[in-house]
């Protein structure tokens, strides 16, 4: 559903877990209402599909070019061909193509051309019409002609044609009117509802200082609730050298070394992307800071040690990778001092380029992609070179991330260039065989190019140079007309050398432990290129079945969005890893935050990122920093078990200890902790298995047996 959202350009990227988790019932609500009739729900869901993809940015842009002052006429297509009268069920009126039939001249094409079957008397009248509908268009910029209905124009009345068979063919107005409005007014002003204001980031200083190969640091010291152990924080510490200019879509490399010491008190500024969303996104998680200002000259990292360490302490290495869809966060999302403090860990929390200087791939030599991810390697050498001068053990390093995040852990652990730089891996609610993550095809990354040429009017063999050429804004621009939606990830030869499930199916994954998990209600949204259409009525078989009760089809519902995205992919990859013959630890996540009881319904369950509250120590956070509001004494100690099983992790590759529930290996059983408060938090085994199924096996195999039939009756 966010997906869906995202191409609305109603909701950002970076709200499908959370925001996204309290729009989705508002769009239950709109169309399906209290409705119990399965036909009807089912007729509304498909109204609602509809209107998302493509009836409302017609209308919009029709608007737009009305307002422009030039000629617009728009049109509603309400004639099924006779010629699907056998193939598709009786419920489905005129569908998404339907009018090329008769634009196309389908009744009078030979019985040997692309379409057959008999037509009727009405259709072929209707076909005339239409194609003379587009030819006058064509002459004159009027559709209008002798012997045809009248088309008026779309002026402020909002007039169109239902076009159909005689005589039902007419003029109307403002379709769908009460939708528009509620898409374009009705739900935004909900969604800004539920957003609080974000405050300001403070914190205590200190003056620790610390030496690294490239210069001297000076951080500051954090006390932390609930421990009498101080942390101390760099913030802003460089990486890599500035990928700008001519260093724009190229690999980073090594930072320069400084003269003199480093202030290293303040955030660093993140990478380039919409600080709109981002204040957007604190508003709905409560956080008491502002987000850092933008800068393509992105590439640091946050470090937080404890204060009372030896130098030569050796202690694990926890590196955090954000979250955000790959198009917006940063390292402050992640302020890792209650980790550092309660469990004796270092934290490092890095940044990487986003979305278009992240991404942007020309499909050859001159840009191959993927610079966010050689960012992250280029974060693990830093560490691997410079983490002992923190106090930490260069060859005990875990990486960890929360969706966009934990994607990246899954990739990096398919990485060869990565190989030797972490030794263990925990990726939370992402998996890198999450659909539509990476290009299928060169054809696609092509795709993409020319989209980013065409938007930004940077073309051909120059492309590259002058997308170098352009401003931070300019760069921005082109985000905001692609609606914040990174470009995909390439195989690319070089972090990539194979398609992802490929690697994994070979086991040339790297050799290291794997945690990984989900949450209780993901409430994702994706489906299969080019499935869309046949595997909807699938879809709501499987999941809603002759379901009437309102709650449980929007329980359902949910379960279904939150399947596609993240459970499936998540247990996919945790099988793959397995039968690498690694050390594989599965959880789902059931605790929903109190922080949320204001924010969000009351029927969500535990939500995409809800876990990171726990695993960062949330509850023992200053009330001015990341979170505010007070936590429930049973989820302090929540926090601290969480905490504790990452850490636990991290140092052995086993996240047991004394005073856990056991935690099993997530083998050929399938076994896996249901992470909860006491006493709810207990082993279960094969999470979703019969769904599991469904996706992997039984969809699959209905959706060729269809394509098959389809294909059988077109050639006829």
């Amino acid at each position: 559903m966010p997906v869906l959202l995202l191409a609305m350009n109603i909701v950002s990227p970076s709200l499908q877990g959370s925001l996204g988790a309290a729009v989705i019932p508002l769009l239950v609500e709109e169309y399906l209402g209290d409705e119990t009739d399965p036909a009807e729900v089912r007729d509304r869901f498909l109204d609602l599909c509809g209107d998302f993809v493509f009836v409302m940015p017609a209308l919009k842009t029709a608007k737009y070019h009305r307002d422009s002052g030039y000629p617009v006429y728009f049109y509603e297509f309400h004639r099924r061909p006779s010629l699907f009268k056998d193939i598709k069920p009786d419920h489905v009126k005129a569908d998404h193509g339907d009018e090329l039939f008769f634009v196309i001249g389908g009744p009078f094409l030979p019985d040997d051309t692309l379409f057959s079957g008999q037509t009727e008397e009405g259709e072929r009248v209707l076909s005339k019409n239409i194609m003379k509908y587009w030819a006058n268009f064509a002459r004159t910029g009027d559709p209008n002609g002798p012997g045809l209905a009248e088309w008026p124009r779309y002026d402020q009345d909002e007039d169109y044609l239902q076009i159909d068979v005689h005589p039902k063919q007419k003029a109307a107005q403002r379709l769908k009117d009460t939708k528009y409005e509620f898409w374009n007014k009705i739900l935004p002003e909900k969604i800004q509802k539920m957003a609080q204001e974000a405050a300001e980031h403070g914190g205590e200083d200190g003056r620790p200082l610390v030496g690294t190969r490239y210069g001297k640091l000076r951080g500051k010291t954090v006390k932390v609730k609930d421990t009498d152990r101080e942390v101390h924080a760099f913030y802003g510490v460089p990486f890599a050298e500035p990928p700008v200019g001519p260093l724009r879509f190229a690999a980073s490399g090594p930072p320069k070394a400084w003269n003199g010491v480093r202030e290293a008190t303040k955030q660093p500024p993140m990478c380039l992307q919409s600080t709109d969303i981002v204040k957007s996104m604190l508003e709905t998680f409560r956080a008491k800071i502002s987000p850092p200002a933008t800068s393509e000259d992105c590439l640091y990292l946050n470090i937080f040690t404890p204060a009372d360490r030896r130098q030569d302490a050796k202690l694990p290495v926890m590196v955090f990778i954000h979250g955000g869809a790959f198009v917006i966060g940063g390292s402050f999302m992640f302020e890792g001092v209650a980790l550092s403090a309660h469990e004796n860990v270092i934290v490092v929390s890095i940044q990487y380029r986003l979305g278009i200087p992240g991404f942007f791939s020309s499909g050859d030599s001159q840009a191959p992609g993927n610079y966010g991810f050689l960012d992250q390697v280029e974060a693990l050498r830093w560490v691997k070179e410079n983490i002992a001068d923190f106090g930490g053990d260069r060859d005990s390093v875990t990486i960890f991330g929360e969706s966009a995040g934990g994607m990246s852990v899954s990739a990096l652990v398919l990485s060869p260039l990565a190989k030797g730089l972490f030794h263990r891996a925990i990726a939370e609610s992402g998996a890198a065989l999450v659909p539509g993550m990476f290009t299928k095809s060169a054809e696609q990354t092509i795709f993409v190019r020319n989209i980013i040429a065409n938007i930004s009017g940077c073309d051909g063999v120059s492309m590259v140079d002058c997308l170098k050429a352009l401003s931070e804004e300019e760069i921005l621009s082109i985000s905001v007309a692609m609606h914040f939606i990174t470009p995909p990830v390439t195989v690319d030869g070089v972090f990539l050398p194979k398609p992802a499930e490929q690697i994994l199916a070979e086991k040339e994954n790297n050799p290291v432990a794997f945690m990984t998990g989900v949450v209780e209600q993901e409430c994702g949204w994706v489906l299969p290129s080019g499935s869309l259409g046949v595997a909807i009525p699938l879809l709501v078989e499987e999941y809603i079945g002759g379901e009437a009760d309102p709650v449980k089809v929007r329980n359902r519902f949910l379960d279904l969005c939150g399947d596609i995205i993240f459970v499936m992919p998540a247990l996919k990859t945790a099988k793959y890893h397995r039968d690498s013959g690694y050390p594989v630890y599965f959880y789902e996540f059931r605790r929903r935050p109190s922080l949320f009881k204001d924010t969000k319904p009351d029927f969500v369950k535990a939500d995409h990122g809800d876990e990171i509250y726990f695993v960062i120590g949330g509850p023992f956070l200053s009330d001015d920093i990341l979170f505010s509001s007070q936590s429930e004494e049973d989820e302090k100690v929540l926090s601290k078990n969480v905490m504790k099983y990452w850490a636990n992790f991290a140092r052995t590759g086993d996240p047991n200890g004394p005073g856990l529930a056991n935690w099993p290996r997530y083998d050929q059983d399938e076994d896996y902790l249901q992470i909860d408060i006491q006493p709810k938090q207990k082993a279960a085994q094969r999470l979703k298995d019969a769904k599991y199924e469904f996706w992997t096996k039984i969809l699959p195999e209905k959706i060729q047996k269809i394509s098959e039939e389809q294909a059988e009756h077109s050639e006829l």
